[in-house]
């Protein structure tokens, strides 16, 4: 199934999102009819061919693992996965990091 993951984090919610994008998970969707580009608000990605309750350990584990390896103490505040088919949207454009 295609789901979104939505979710905050304590700090380095940055990093969290750059690690998720690594294993498969995307900040935007195309259009099949139309090409567009869609571009996700900034803590939302989405995978298509996934259980909710594996995107939920995949965010879960990502953290665990940025915690490991940094020393760092991030918490995973509030998350909701949501099923998404079929979807509509309007194209945003990219968000500008710092």
């Amino acid at each position: 199934m295609n789901l979104v993951i939505v979710f905050d984090t304590s700090v380095r919610e940055e990093e969290v999102k750059k690690e998720m994008i690594a294993i498969g998970y995307l900040n935007y969707w195309y259009t099949s009819n139309t090409n567009l580009k869609y571009e996700l608000p900034h803590n939302t990605l989405w995978k298509s061919n996934i259980e909710m309750r594996d995107a939920l350990n995949d965010i879960r584990n990502v953290i665990n693992n940025i915690n490991l390896r940094q020393n760092n103490s991030i918490i995973l505040q509030r998350c909701i996965v949501l099923s998404v088919t079929p979807w509509d949207g309007i194209p945003g454009v990219p968000l500008q990091t710092t």
